[in-house]
């Protein structure tokens, strides 16, 4: 058995199977993007262990551990072989402790060529909180709901262009209808993994786009340090004519079941106010997609030119565009743009 430092894990985990075995619990709360989960104890009895420990002591643990376990064995390889057809696997639990140790072993005697990951999970969660800790060079697409900002990020990364897609990694687009159509949201925790692994394949000494977001996304809360880089950091607003934003919000929400819309346009009532909120019911329960959607852009808009007036005005641009904005375009227009933002930065 051998024992492998993280950034070896990193380097090799996309052609060496990784095999978690901590419990469930543990694995849906967050792993390793792409390993998978074999656990050596499951979340009820990882519970009899632990409150064993607590009352009895380390030796009455490690005991029941085995007892648990021990029938499971044959189960495990099969398991294992299955996943690892070469028999080339790393194993790692929470801390690089007895669970990991008891698998690695089992697997050497199985024929297995078996790395342990020093530290376990616990390692590669430091490694992901000091990469998000890393200042990133990058340059904000913003502008009014229904511009377009989603699609135009996609566009820039076919042409070839490094992007961080955080409603993608988040499952949710941001606002109060963003979970809708959505699959379930990562946890915290995991959003982080796999934001992290974004990060690692980017080029930090190039610029990477992003879409302007709220610190929350759904129940995701984006990194302090990314929070602040993409609040501080040059912001590009497509300036797009209310009416083309108008259809795009209409299009993208009308198939949509009807008591969802108006259980999710009901959250807004506090906002809203009352009486607004019951017009804009009525225009949802009478099929007036048009009505709902114009209503709903004006209270957003309101939001966004909020929360822009905090940003430097010296480092908000405008790009203006009469229908869905073109990568090429926008591309030309922002890089003129920025030459004139550095000029004015300088002074």
């Amino acid at each position: 058995m051998h024992i492998i430092e993280i950034d070896t894990l990193l380097a090799q985990k996309n052609s060496i199977c990784v095999v978690d075995v901590r419990s469930e619990g543990e694995f849906n709360q967050g792993h390793i993007e792409g390993a998978i989960n074999i656990p050596l104890l499951n979340n009820e009895e990882r519970v009899k262990v632990g409150t064993t420990y607590k009352e009895k002591g380390n030796e009455a643990a490690v005991l029941l551990g085995y007892e648990l376990v021990g029938s499971k064995f044959s189960a495990i390889i099969h398991s294992i072989k299955l996943a690892a057809p070469s028999k080339h696997v790393i194993v790692h639990c929470w801390r690089g402790g007895l669970r990991s140790r008891i698998v690695c072993q089992l697997l050497e005697n199985a024929g297995f060529q078996v790395s342990q990951l020093k530290g376990g999970y616990k390692s590669y969660r430091h490694w992901v909180l000091q990469l998000l800790s890393v200042e990133l060079p990058l340059h904000v697409i913003g502008g009014l709901t229904g511009s377009g900002k989603t699609a135009l990020l996609h566009e820039l990364h076919q042409k070839g262009e490094q992007i961080i897609d955080l409603e993608g990694l988040a499952s949710h687009k941001g606002s109060t209808f963003g979970g809708i159509g959505q699959a379930p949201q990562p946890t915290q925790e995991h959003f982080e993994n796999k934001l992290a692994e974004v990060v690692k394949k980017l080029d930090l000494s190039k610029r990477i786009w992003i879409e302007d977001e709220s610190r929350m996304i759904g129940t995701i809360a984006l990194p302090l340090k990314l929070w602040e880089c993409l609040r501080y950091n040059i912001l590009y607003e497509l300036n797009v004519h209310f009416e083309y934003r108008l259809q795009r919000i209409i299009v993208e929400y009308c198939s949509l079941p009807k008591n969802i819309l108006e259980e999710k346009t009901s959250l807004l009532r506090k906002r809203l106010g009352d009486l607004r909120l019951k017009e804009v019911l009525i225009f949802l329960q009478e099929g007036n997609m048009h009505a709902w959607a114009e209503a709903l852009l004006v209270y957003y808009d309101k939001s966004y030119h909020y929360g822009q007036s905090k940003r430097d005005s010296r480092k908000r641009v405008k790009l203006d565009f009469r229908g869905s904005p073109s990568a090429s375009i926008f591309l030309t227009q922002a890089e003129q743009l920025q030459i004139s933002i550095d000029q004015v930065m300088d002074t």
